[in-house]
């Protein structure tokens, strides 16, 4: 049982667990007009004195009894966005000031979900001030953060996490402006869905549930070049991700481009790893007097076996990564939820489930696609189907929406 400064849970009176330090919301009315950002909300559980041994925090800002339904609780975010629209202009700046922020140097894990006391400033000035230096699991649902300011976040925060969650709402203005933007090849709103793919590759556990997805998640700019050479056609979709009537898609031949693709561009990597390995050691120091792995020193032949070392090196990093994911507790799992459909109107989610059958061995993908009705996982080249309810219904669950 961990003690009661361990952890830290703001929610309303509705739980009480042994051993856990509660304050209760404002959650008494189902429209908390006296909510809003402010540092004074936010001061005690950051500044390291009100709660000296806090390692994590959770804040569940709901009505008085929890709704059971999910669109509800999404309901109750769009209303909370909306005032934000109106309140946030002329709010003093000031209230963002967070003061000391010792605390987040122990805080492990930040749960925060519908919280109307956040804004983008207030984030922002948690995480650049770079003191969360020991955060592993940061879970945002439902907390109306501009999606310049989450694709910040997303790029310094996913590869120190261990544990990340970002829910939005099915009617989020933020994520219409970013597909809006995106069609118009305007980059000053953030595309959110390669930031998955770029920066949280060492993620544990990742919970992604937004309007719209895409294969940004999966494909890089090399890879859709390699599918655009090969001649495949891709673009046969309708914007909720339906593969158009009388058009098809050829999975098999998508699957066979970016295997035979990606299988080159390792071999690339090896070689490139390997040359500035070479290209280190011989701006050090003499290739004769180079030590090899395998054993002795080198007197000729020394830059072959500085190769040899290198290579060894690559695949034995390789080995180690396979053994950290297939020995993790529970698994690598990535669950990732279409609330509307794909982020570009002529993608289909046929190509996203080929494309998450090509993933990292070991780690396991769910797809849902709440428009379709579809869902299914995916895990080191197999795929099965399974029931949406048993994807997106615990969000209904009555007690906490634990994904």
């Amino acid at each position: 049982m961990r003690t009661i400064s361990s952890i830290l849970q703001i929610d309303s009176p509705r739980r009480h667990l042994p051993g856990v330090r509660r304050h209760q919301g404002y959650g008494i009315s189902p429209f908390p007009y006296e909510c809003g950002p402010n540092a004074k909300f936010w001061r005690p559980y950051i500044n390291g004195t009100s709660f000296p041994d806090c390692h994590a925090v959770e804040i569940n800002h709901y009505w008085s009894s929890p709704p059971c339904d999910p669109v509800l609780l999404i309901t109750i975010a769009r209303h909370a966005h909306q005032r934000r629209s109106y309140s946030g202009l002329g709010i003093d700046r000031a209230r963002t000031e967070l003061g000391i922020l010792t605390g987040l140097k122990r805080l492990e894990s930040l749960s925060l979900e519908y919280v109307i006391e956040l804004d983008d400033d207030i984030l922002q000035n948690i995480f650049r001030s770079r003191m969360a230096e020991s955060l592993k699991i940061l879970e945002l649902r439902y907390c109306n953060i501009d999606y310049v300011v989450l694709a910040e976040l997303m790029e310094g925060a996913l590869p120190v996490l261990t544990h990340f969650t970002f829910l939005d709402r099915m009617d989020s203005i933020l994520a219409e402006s970013s597909r809006y933007a995106l069609a118009q090849h305007d980059t000053s709103t953030a595309h959110l869905c390669p930031r998955i793919r770029e920066f949280g590759k060492n993620l544990n556990h990742l919970v992604f549930a937004v309007p719209f997805i895409c294969r940004d998640m999966f494909l890089s700019r090399h890879d859709v070049e390699a599918l655009n050479r090969s001649g495949i056609t891709t673009d046969v979709g309708t914007p909720d991700g339906r593969i158009l009537a009388g058009m098809s898609l050829d999975r098999h031949a998508i699957q066979q481009v970016l295997a035979e693709h990606r299988h080159n561009q390792s071999h690339l990597h090896k070689k490139a790893y390997t040359a500035t390995a070479v290209a280190e050691v011989k701006a050090s120091s003499s290739v004769r007097e180079i030590g090899s792995v395998f054993g002795g020193r080198s007197t000729q032949g020394g830059e072959l076996k500085v190769v040899r070392d290198a290579e060894y090196s690559y695949e034995q990093e390789e080995l180690k990564r396979a053994r950290t994911i297939s020995e993790a507790k529970g698994g690598w799992m990535r669950k990732i939820i279409a609330w509307e459909g794909m982020c570009r109107d002529d993608e289909t989610w046929a190509e996203m489930m080929v494309e998450a059958d090509l993933e990292e061995a070991g780690v396991e993908w769910v797809l849902a696609n709440l428009p379709m009705a579809v869902a299914s996982k995916h895990r080191s080249g197999l795929s099965k189907d399974v029931d949406i309810a048993d994807i997106v219904g615990r969000e209904s669950d009555n007690d906490r929406y634990d994904w």
